[in-house]
């Protein structure tokens, strides 16, 4: 059914012409004409004004035509509006006027359509020959100085025309659009191809794409060309100066209704791609030449998906045109030699001559477009996006609705500040009273007995009331912390709670009472023993000192302090986010990554892992709406392009989004001195450290479809068998896991199918899917079956282990015989010894871990050299090479600030019975890291070696509350304690 419009008026006005000036002796005057659909609209004699200055005119008029149906708005915009300037002169003897064509001025009806129904404008005319004739020649008299003309010799300006165009009706609704193809040309075009007709055809008639192109100009000139391109499988600029063919109507446009638009979409979603064909028209030679099209043909695909990026307007693609082999029909004769077609043409000739035969057979021809490299060059515009982009406004609601703004209290948490500091304050003047009070008692009494002045003391503030004083002021205090600081304490329903309040606030009132006792009576510690400030960045680097050392628990610890301390910093969350997403807790890692969000709603690492985290948990719509805002908060990122585009492919691998990604990343993409050069090698690595395994394994196939293996694909490919095996020991460990790689891998494991292969599989679903049943009923009678037969045969049991053992075992040997290989091919890169150590650090392999590290320490750049080289004292330390262990941790803690560093400095320097060294490296440590408990159970010893039971029992104190879980360190503090006759009931 025809979607049909009403009829509308195009206006024209001509207000004034500057700069006219006349090409010939004779008396001239011009006119105007206004072109458009082949109507016609001619203005009034205009005079030549005064020095071609401007001349004012009053002329207008009006074009109708049809919009009826979307071809009369297809006929509209593949016309111009043109202006033309012509000069009219009547030669002597001539009984005619004679026209001249000095310059056009061409207005596409597009910007009509495009928000604007009015253009006014006053624009120079695109000079013609007579006027470029005229204007060569007159700047050479001006040159010379002489000139036949009477007038002067001023350069002459170009001239100009003040109009305006407009109409009153919409031309195209709301829901409709525009497509506009520009063919730039076919170039590189082998010079042995005979000059004649070119047609090139966009896509067919069975969709709703179809663009065709005729008499295009075979043209061989020198004139360099320079064209930049998007998309295709040419080089993103083509430069050269070969022949070409141009198109005289190069642009060509489609009117899209609602339904028209639709139906593109859905074929572009389905098809991806079209055909474009060039073929070459042949002119036969005698008194009628006969002219038949399609004939020498040359094809290429052309992708279309760029069309569907959200927001895109506008393509720019080149492609490589493909010889095509013409099907022969059954039964047909094979085509007569090329000397038997000249014979039969130079047969019956006059005089013998003999008319040259066409050229090449297609296939023949069509192979020497293809052997020189000749490609199109096309742009493709739409007025609308076919796909509608989010605004920013859009973006900022959907993250603001996925992750609700935190819950702000300023009043209660100051109201609450105030109280507990006014408490602190009460205690001081306390406290400060009582010294004063007790120093005058001291003097007046002139008492040697700290117990009799005491005493004194208390008696005094007995008798004179002060006593009470002190009471109420701690007791109104108290009060008021209560009320402000535990707002969520409602009256108490039995004793046992009140209880436990009491004791809770009891505990909460001691430990500040006495960090205001310690803070006012401090006096006499030297400045140099003050508190040592640590720094959120500190306080992360030792948190991922004691993951690098696989101290996971402490590290735990210290990126929970990081959230407590640097509550308001978005780094603290972020970055206990991706320690939890590498441990795979991802209840944790979500938990962190919404308060990093509320607390800065364009974090956008934040907002990818979060995104990520969704998206893996089967929130796919959530989670890619969070990587979208990602990346349209920064644009220009490479890595958040690469992150989305992964995430995308594991979730709809045909998604044209899919290649809006690539293509923004490639624009991106950063120079990388490193393994990991490529960006799929990058994103690979980004996504291992953050534990995401399923997902660097998208990637490093991908990298090996488009480039092949090399050595970083053997880097990446050994760090997640080595993944993989860590997996299986924590399997076998915990008895499960938080997240199931296997189980990533599986939803991932069609990621790279071809398109015939998945419509294959969807015409056999249906066939498939009572047997799918089946064998899910099977596969759990059979695990039900297999766990039970366990609990009753231990053997089972045994062999399972050993089962899961081997497979720990050959995963290790994977990633290790795949590092191999590549050392064998560059022995010297760093990434490869540091990996090669890591995978045997992490799984127990010390000795081969120490080889490795010795030899990439001693290499220029290697990365996290810091945690390279903890981790090769660590192996010193457990070898019993502690002169090596000293030296080495000795470096690291005098060229940066570490709390593992000096942790294995001291127990080197303990284990040499340097005693004073090791307490000053603990004591180091301890300033850093004052909560680690194995510092503590150092520092016992080093008291109980010292003779110091009293400091040693404190410190086993300390070590005790801190839960320190060192069976050897706790074996040998029992033993010292045993020989320096030290009791402690701690130890009981």
């Amino acid at each position: 059914m025809t979607e049909e419009r009403s009829k509308t008026e195009l206006k024209i006005q001509v207000t004034s012409v500057q700069n006219l000036v006349s090409t010939r002796e004779e008396v001239s005057w011009f006119r105007i004409e206004v072109e458009f659909m082949g109507k016609t609209l001619t203005s009034e004699k205009i005079d030549l004004p005064k020095k071609g200055l401007k001349k004012s005119l009053n002329f207008s008029g009006a074009f109708d035509f049809a919009t009826e149906t979307v071809e009369n708005i297809e006929a509209v915009v593949n016309h111009s509006i043109l202006f033309k300037l012509i000069e009219v002169t009547r030669e002597k003897k001539k009984k005619n006027d004679t026209l001249i064509l000095q310059g056009i001025i061409s207005i596409d009806p597009l910007l009509l359509l495009n928000g604007s129904p009015t253009i006014e404008d006053t624009l120079e005319v695109d000079p013609q020959e007579a006027l470029l004739e005229f204007q060569k020649k007159r700047k050479e008299e001006t040159t010379e100085g002489t000139s036949s003309r009477k007038d002067s010799l001023e350069p002459i300006a170009t001239p100009s025309i003040t109009f305006s165009v407009s109409t009153q009706d919409n031309l195209l609704p709301s829901t409709w659009n525009i497509l506009t193809c520009d063919l730039k040309g076919i170039v590189r075009v082998p010079d042995s191809i005979q000059p004649s007709p070119f047609n090139f055809e966009l896509g067919d008639e069975s969709i709703p794409l179809h663009i065709a192109y005729t008499d295009g100009t075979f043209l061989q000139t020198d004139t360099p060309y320079s064209f930049e391109v998007d998309h295709g499988d040419t080089s993103r600029v083509l430069n050269g100066s070969s022949p070409c063919v141009m198109f005289k109507d190069f642009r060509k446009r489609l009117c899209l209704s609602e339904t028209r638009q639709a139906d593109l979409v859905g074929t572009i979603s389905r098809l991806r791609t079209t055909r474009v064909l060039l073929s070459k028209a042949q002119v036969t030679g005698g008194k009628t030449p006969k002219r038949i099209d399609g004939e020498n043909q040359t094809e290429a695909k052309i992708k279309l998906t760029p069309l569907l990026y959200p927001g895109n307007t506008h393509m720019s693609c080149a492609g490589l045109l493909k010889a095509v082999e013409e099907e022969k029909e059954e039964g047909s004769s094979p085509a007569p030699p090329i000397e038997e077609k000249e014979k039969k043409n130079a047969k019956g000739k006059k005089g013998g001559a003999m008319v040259p035969a066409p050229v090449e057979s297609s296939s023949i021809e069509g192979q020497v477009f293809e052997d020189a490299g000749t490609a199109y060059v096309l742009n493709i515009n739409v007025l609308h996006p076919l796909v509608l982009k989010r605004t920013h406004e859009e973006v900022v609601a959907r993250v603001t609705e996925l992750i609700p703004p935190r819950r702000v209290q300023p009043a209660s948490i100051l109201a609450a500040k105030k109280a507990v500091d006014n408490f602190r304050d009460t205690i001081t003047g306390i406290a400060s009273d009582l010294i004063h009070e007790y120093r005058q008692t001291q003097a007046k009494e002139h008492s040697e007995s700290v117990d009799d002045t005491k005493d004194m003391v208390i008696q005094n503030l007995g008798s004179n009331g002060r006593y009470e004083a002190f009471k109420e002021k701690i007791k109104a205090s108290v009060i008021l912390l209560v009320r402000e600081k535990f707002t969520d304490v409602n009256r108490f329903t039995d004793t046992q709670s009140r209880h436990e309040f009491v004791s809770k606030l009891y505990v909460y009132l001691t430990q500040q009472m006495h960090e205001m006792l310690n803070k006012q009576f401090s006096f006499s510690q030297s400045p140099e023993y003050e508190e040592v400030s640590i720094s959120l960045n500190l306080l992360m680097d030792f948190a991922l000192e004691n993951e690098g050392l696989l101290h996971f628990d402490r590290a735990a610890d210290m990126w929970s302090e990081c959230v407590i301390r640097f509550a308001e910093d978005v780094d603290a969350w972020y970055g206990y986010a991706c320690f939890s997403s590498r441990m795979g807790d991802f209840s944790k890692c979500e938990e962190c990554l919404h308060r990093a969000i509320q607390l800065n709603r364009e974090h956008t690492p934040s907002l990818a892992l979060l995104g990520t985290v969704l998206v893996l948990q089967g929130s796919s719509m959530e989670g890619l709406d969070l990587l979208e805002a990602a990346t349209s908060y920064e644009k220009e990122s490479e890595i958040l392009w690469l992150h989305r585009m992964f995430l995308l492919k594991y979730v709809d691998p045909n998604d044209s989004v899919v290649e809006m990604c690539n293509l923004h990343a490639e624009k991106q993409r950063q120079c990388r001195d490193s393994v990991y050069d490529t960006s799929c090698l990058f994103i690979a690595d980004h996504f291992l450290n953050l534990g995401l395994t399923a997902l660097a394994q998208s990637a490093v196939a991908t990298e090996i479809l488009e480039h092949g293996t090399s050595i970083g694909v053997n880097v990446i490919l050994a760090r997640i068998a080595a993944s993989e095996a860590d997996n299986m020991m924590s399997s076998s460990q915990n008895g499960q896991n938080d997240i199931s790689d296997e189980e990533l891998t599986t939803r991932h494991s069609d990621l790279h199918e071809k398109d015939d292969k998945i419509m294959e599989e969807e015409e056999e679903e249906e066939d498939e899917e009572e047997g799918e049943e089946e064998g899910k009923e099977g596969a759990i009678e059979t695990k039900m079956q297999r766990d039970v037969n366990q609990e009753d045969d231990p053997d089972a049991t045994s062999d399972s282990q050993a089962e899961e053992a081997s497979g720990l075992e050959r995963a290790l040997e994977d990633a290790v015989k795949r590092i191999d290989e590549s050392l064998s091919v560059q022995y010297s890169e760093p990434e490869l010894w540091v990996q090669l150590g890591n995978i045997m650090y992490e799984n127990g392999h010390y000795d081969r871990a120490r080889e490795a590290f010795e030899h990439a320490i001693d290499l220029p750049t290697i990365k996290n050299e810091h945690i390279v080289a903890l981790r090769l004292g660590d192996i010193y330390v457990m070898e019993e090479e502690f002169e090596l262990a000293k030296t080495l941790f000795l470096r690291r803690c005098t060229s940066t600030t570490t709390s593992r560093g000096w942790f294995g400095l001291g127990v080197a320097c303990y284990r040499l019975g340097e005693l004073g060294e090791s307490e000053e490296a603990f004591a180091e440590a301890n300033m850093y890291d004052s909560k680690n408990p194995q510092i503590w159970g150092y520092l016992c010893l080093i008291c109980l070696r010292s003779g110091r039971g009293v400091e040693a029992e404190q410190c086993f104190k300390f070590a005790a509350k801190l839960n320190l879980q060192d069976d050897e360190l706790l074996n040998e503090i029992r033993l010292e304690m045993a020989e320096a006759g030290v009791q402690s009931s701690i130890l009981s």
